[in-house]
């Protein structure tokens, strides 16, 4: 799905779902040499519900109401604002690590973790006039329903600019689609990425 298209920067997850699926991209796209690890777009740090089942962590957050969900964070691990003020921190590193770069537009791969690419459309909608292709109300909460999730190795693209002013501006040309996860019924495996 990605072999045709052209990379300039890589930047990638430390956590080894996200470096497997970086290395698999890579392999499918000649552009691509190198690849950045970079710890601060990891998931959200859940704390001491790492390693345990999602569902415990979501037991736990259906009890919370969903005015304080933002600022809850689990033992040991990241409440929502910190998690939204390190995802916005990485949006602001991304644009610098793309202005710096020696191209005009640079396209740039960021491999990173459902939980972060939610962040990231949230902050997008609500700060950066972005509209998604699946609408925006599914935008208004903190959770959403499954639908504004991207699923595992699900593919998003936007255009980002920074205006003469410095806002960041962005549109969504695809949002968590799944596409190359369909099976082949044919040879009985998944398209490849």
């Amino acid at each position: 799905r990605l072999k045709s298209c052209h990379f300039d920067i890589g930047i990638v997850s430390d956590l080894k779902r996200a470096v497997a699926t970086a290395k698999a991209i890579v392999i499918q796209s000649s552009s691509l040499k190198d690849l950045v690890e970079w710890t601060s777009v990891r998931e959200r740090n859940f704390g001491d519900f790492e390693g345990r089942p999602h569902d415990d962590l979501r037991l736990v957050e259906e009890t919370i109401p969903e005015s304080e969900k933002s600022t809850w964070g689990p033992p040991n691990g990241e409440t929502g604002v910190q998690f939204r003020s390190r995802v916005q921190t990485v949006l602001q590193d991304l644009c610098s690590e793309a202005q710096s770069y020696k191209k005009d537009h640079p396209t740039l791969l960021l491999v990173t973790h459902s939980g972060f690419i939610r962040q990231l459309n949230l902050i997008f909608v609500d700060s950066h006039d972005c509209s998604m292709p699946e609408g925006n109300a599914e935008f208004s909460t903190y959770l959403g329903s499954r639908l504004g999730w991207s699923p595992n190795t699900g593919v998003s693209s936007y255009l980002i600019h920074r205006t003469q002013d410095g806002k960041i501006k962005v549109e969504c040309e695809m949002s968590g689609c799944g596409k190359h996860l369909a099976v082949d019924e044919e040879n009985g495996d998944h398209s490849p990425l």
